[in-house]
């Protein structure tokens, strides 16, 4: 389930289980942070300015007194900025706790292509990348995947819960959004990656060295090529696109390009009739089947012909 939906839950016993954020981005996990010190004489109208590296976090002035802003101590690992909730760190502190992920809202980080690629072949839940900047790098908003709300106690936890909400949402709604606007002039346009089952998989014909995959077409052979990349399709079915699992009542009738794995013991089945292009199907070898739906920012790429353009052109090789 994601972030979004789970932060909201109180679950008294959960606040004494601080997680740690996890491993960086990038590297080295044991750069501890360091609180970081706001820029007065930059900071507009509503608004508490912080930098690093030299890009810019913009901070509501009426939230910045209820977070904890720090910044890596030292460069290299990726990590930008991490913001928490001061209120649970101290609730950790003062229980005697560690005070390491507790209160934790997000995290920007970002990583360089092979990174990114890379992240593309794996699940990366708590991870949106959600920019790209002009030197190829992307950036990457962390969040929690379970509760970091800390108090002393249960009517401590139901006093605050709606301050912790609220800062839930603007971390969830906002930052990324205006964190790109903040620094366009650092070359940043915002640009997304979709992680579902078909969007991994994806990625992995065309990221992971090794991945053995065919392209076929309904009632055609098998097709595969080492002079067609697979990346130019691949980027343009998983970039700023969203795939959502579909009901099964929605399965269309009619052909498809399927993208079969056979190590992986999985195909993704693209159909092609009109006004039916963006439904996907994966069909594992036991049998078991899911169907998603793509939608892309662009409002007019379909899944089915991009396929079909790759087959077509796996078909000139043969």
């Amino acid at each position: 389930m994601k972030w979004k939906k789970k932060v909201f839950r109180i679950a008294f016993a959960a606040s004494f289980a601080v997680l740690s954020p996890g491993i960086f981005l990038a590297g080295v996990a044991d750069c501890a942070p360091v609180a970081a010190k706001p820029v007065w004489e930059l900071s507009p109208a509503g608004y508490v300015f912080y930098q690093h590296s030299g890009m810019r976090l913009f901070l509501p002035m009426e939230y910045d007194g209820l977070l904890l802003t720090e910044t890596p101590r030292k460069s290299g690992d990726g990590r930008l900025f991490t913001v928490s909730e001061k209120a649970s760190v101290e609730a950790a502190e003062a229980m005697g706790t560690s005070p390491e992920g507790a209160g934790w809202l997000f995290d920007i980080a970002w990583v360089d292509e092979a990174g990114f690629q890379k992240m593309l072949c794996e699940d990366m839940s708590g991870a949106e990348i959600f920019a790209k900047d002009d030197l190829g790098n992307r950036y990457v908003f962390r969040h929690p995947t379970d509760v970091r709300y800390i108090r002393k106690d249960s009517e401590a936890m139901k006093r605050d819960q709606e301050q912790w909400s609220r800062l839930c949402d603007w971390a969830w709604k906002s930052v990324r959004e205006k964190f790109v606007l903040d620094n366009l002039d650092r070359g940043l346009t915002a640009e997304t990656y979709d992680n579902s089952e078909v969007a991994m998989y994806l990625a992995r014909a065309a990221y992971r060295p090794g991945t053995a995959y065919t392209v076929s077409a309904t009632g055609h052979g098998s097709l595969a090529s080492a002079e067609v990349k697979a990346a130019p399709y691949v980027e343009q079915l998983i970039r700023n696109a969203s795939y959502r699992m579909a009901d099964r009542k929605e399965t269309p009738d009619g052909e498809v390009i399927a993208l079969d794995f056979p190590e992986e013991n999985i195909r993704l089945d693209f159909f092609t009739s009109p006004g039916k292009e963006n439904y996907v199907r994966a069909v594992r070898r036991d049998g078991s089947e899911m169907l998603y739906k793509a939608t892309f920012a662009d409002g007019t790429t379909r899944a089915g012909a991009v396929m079909q353009r790759w087959y077509w052109l796996l078909s000139s090789y043969r």
